[in-house]
C-alpha cells in the first residue's frame, strides 16, 4: 500500500470501499459463468464482461483510492447484473 508523505493524506482514505469489500468482490466472479456480454446502463456495453471483469479487478485490486472508485461501482454493477442471469433472469439487456 501507498504510504502518504508527511503531511498529505492518505488517498486509500476517502475510497468508500474497504480493502475486504474489494477482496470478496473480485473472488466472486472467480470459476462463475458470467454473460458473454451485458448492458450495464442506456450508454455502457461490455461486449466481453469475462476481459471487462479481470481488467477491472486489476485496477481496483491494486489503486484503492478515489480516483478508480467508479471502476469499483461499475465491477459492482456487473455482479448484480450477473446475479440476476444467473439465477434465471433474462440476459441483462443485450
Amino acid at each position: 500500500m501507498a504510504q502518504a508523505g508527511k503531511g498529505q493524506k492518505d488517498p486509500r482514505e476517502d475510497f468508500k470501499y474497504s480493502e475486504e469489500e474489494i477482496k470478496e468482490l473480485i473472488d466472486w466472479f472467480k470459476d462463475k459463468d458470467l454473460p458473454k456480454s451485458l448492458r450495464l446502463d442506456s450508454g455502457t456495453f461490455v461486449p466481453d464482461v469475462a476481459k471487462t471483469v479481470a481488467l477491472l479487478s486489476e485496477i481496483v485490486r491494486d489503486k484503492q483510492n478515489r480516483t478508480f472508485e467508479t471502476t469499483a461501482d461499475q465491477l459492482f454493477k456487473i455482479k448484480e447484473l450477473s446475479e440476476e442471469y444467473l439465477n434465471g433472469g433474462n440476459p441483462p439487456m443485450q
